[in-house]
């Protein structure tokens, strides 16, 4: 039965090749069929294929010469794409600038935060960066803070005269430099009268000479340090000219001994360096907590440096293709830490509840732990922080912003495993995590 079967199928088969027609070869013309001689009949004699136009004819030869010619070279391609991005990213950076000076801080934020953090239709996660004056407890803004700190110099003046001006010529005026040669020529105007107590000279400083203006007179605080350790102002007649000198007082001119403590005072006083205010917020659990809006204060780029950050970016995808030492790898780190001037930290405890603190973006993650460390009931237990990516951070030594953390981070509190462990079996594990001094500070996000 098969072998019948297979005889019906050729059978069939050589049917349909008959009624196909007579095959033909390859090389050979084939003829027209009826259907297409008729309707090559009804078209116009013209119809015959015309010549392609010259515009054609150079497409099709240079679509030729692309498909013949090997591929192009993998280093000139990275070129050509380095060039797009540079005039794409110019594009953007002159839209920018050309933006109202809000829309410019809004951008400036969201270009330095590649993850997203901020949200311009959100109202801001902290309304700014606040400090306290060592010389007072007030807390004010960054804004302010030269102002404030000013104002308590002066005001404690009156209080100890030696120590105030000390804190003003070093504290007030930014130029280290000058502020060094200063502290110099003060220091040599009191060795002379220390060696030369009878000299008259010596004991009286021409407030008009060009010296004590360019090194002292131009420094704030020097002149009122001075008047401190017993100069006096006084108008002397010299040469038929009056001029206004600073004359040592007879008494304080007799005491040699406590004279240089007083310098040693200037000498050895620091400036007055505020300390930057955590500005500790607790929050209710939320899903909205990844969901940052920073002031323009936690950022060093500035709207007008928004087109060189720009450029830095294209660099950076040609460094990438080179081989580089530690030290350009080391350089171009600090480039990058220099981005961020401050970092706003959230901390989600297992509870739910939010931490909230504002850092130095070169804080160490030190300073981080210890924070957290104080807000703990259980401030002896080890405890981790943990990334995003459930990475966990123990590198205490490393600035934030060299762990990614700039300018703003959600992290997770986690006990450690085995000591949590233990307190669980014992049963001494207090229900809550942080302080009820803190918890009373807890508000919604």
């Amino acid at each position: 039965m098969k072998k019948i079967g297979q005889f019906f199928e050729q059978k069939k088969l050589d049917h349909k090749f008959k009624k196909a027609g007579d095959g033909h070869k390859l090389t050979d013309e084939r003829p027209t069929s009826p259907t297409a001689a008729s309707s090559s009949s009804s078209r116009p004699q013209s119809a015959t294929r015309q010549v392609s136009s010259e515009g054609a004819q150079m497409a099709g030869m240079a679509a030729m010469a692309r498909f013949e010619q090997p591929k192009t070279d993998s280093r000139k391609k990275k070129a050509i794409q380095r060039e797009a991005q540079r005039q794409i990213e110019k594009e953007q950076a002159e839209r920018i600038v050309n933006m109202p000076e809000n829309a410019k801080a809004t951008k400036s934020q969201t270009s330095n935060d590649p993850e997203g953090f901020c949200d311009s239709d959100s109202p801001v996660s902290v309304s700014g960066v606040f400090f306290t004056c060592a010389l007072s407890t007030e807390r004010v803004t960054k804004s302010l803070l030269d102002e404030h700190i000013r104002e308590c110099i002066l005001m404690h003046l009156a209080v100890d005269p030696i120590k105030a001006s000390a804190f003003m010529v070093k504290t007030i005026n930014k130029d280290k430099e000058k502020v060094q040669v200063c502290v110099n020529t003060i220091e040599k105007y009191i060795n002379n009268v220390c060696a030369h107590p009878d000299e008259e000279k010596y004991s009286k400083i021409r407030l008009g000479n060009k010296a004590f203006q360019e090194r002292v007179g131009s420094i704030e605080g020097a002149e009122e340090f001075l008047q401190a350790i017993g100069f006096e102002r006084s108008l002397i007649k010299q040469d038929e000219q009056e001029e206004y000198y600073l004359v040592l007082n007879e008494d304080k001119k007799q005491n040699p001994d406590q004279l240089k403590a007083y310098f040693d005072v200037l000498a050895n006083t620091q400036p007055l360096k505020p300390t930057l205010d955590r500005d500790i917020q607790v929050f209710h659990p939320n899903n909205s907590v990844l969901r940052f809006n920073l002031p323009s204060d936690f950022y060093n780029v500035t709207s007008q440096e928004v087109e060189r950050e720009q450029q830095l970016r294209a660099e950076e995808v040609e460094k990438n293709s080179m081989l580089r030492t530690k030290a350009m790898r080391e350089a171009d780190l600090k480039k990058q830490l220099r981005r961020y001037r401050y970092v706003l930290i959230r901390i989600r405890f297992p509870d739910g509840i939010i931490l909230q603190g504002t850092f130095y973006a070169r804080d160490k993650l030190s300073s981080l732990t210890e924070f957290v460390r104080e807000c703990l009931v259980n401030d002896w237990q080890p405890f981790y922080l943990v990334t995003q990516t459930r990475q966990k951070l123990t590198e205490e030594t490393s600035m934030l912003a060299e762990l990614q953390l700039a300018p703003a981070a959600m992290l997770h509190f986690q006990w450690d495993e085995s000591i949590a462990r233990d307190i669980a079996l014992a049963h001494t594990q207090e229900t809550t995590i942080l302080k009820s001094s803190i918890l009373k500070l807890m508000k919604p996000l």
